[in-house]
Order: structure tokens, then sequence, then C-alpha cells
């Protein structure tokens, strides 16, 4: 069985949680805040958590746009 391509056709569609924080650079911590609040889901394989390319590119596009404002 040969890995689906992504929408930009470089790779899998589905990838590790590793390889999602790679793709985004971000931190495999960060990635792993974003499924433990649900706001980026996941499937699972076992106890293995995979990650739609899809559903990582429409978290992404979720996250702000501006820098926060400091609180003082």
């Amino acid at each position: 069985m040969s890995a689906e391509k992504k929408t930009d056709g470089r790779g899998p569609s589905v990838l590790t949680v590793a390889e999602a924080a790679e793709e985004v650079r971000l931190s495999v911590d960060s990635v792993q805040k974003a499924i433990k609040n649900n706001d980026l889901a996941v499937k699972y394989y076992g106890t293995k958590p995979l990650v739609k390319f899809t559903e990582l590119m429409r978290w992404f596009d979720s996250l702000p746009d501006e820098k926060p404002e400091r609180a003082a």
C-alpha cells in the first residue's frame, strides 16, 4: 500500500505528532497541547496518534494572524 500524497504533493497525508510539529515549525509539546485541548483532531493506530495533513492545516490556519498583546 503506497502512502497517499498531501494536497501539495510533497509526501504522506498522515503524519506522526513529531512530523506534524516539524511541518508547522512548532515544538512537539505545542502540537501535543493542541491535541490535548481538542484543538487538533487525531486518529489513533493503537496508542499512536496520527494527524491528517488537512487537519493540521485547518488547525494551523485557525491560529491568530497577529501577535497577542503582552499584559503589563
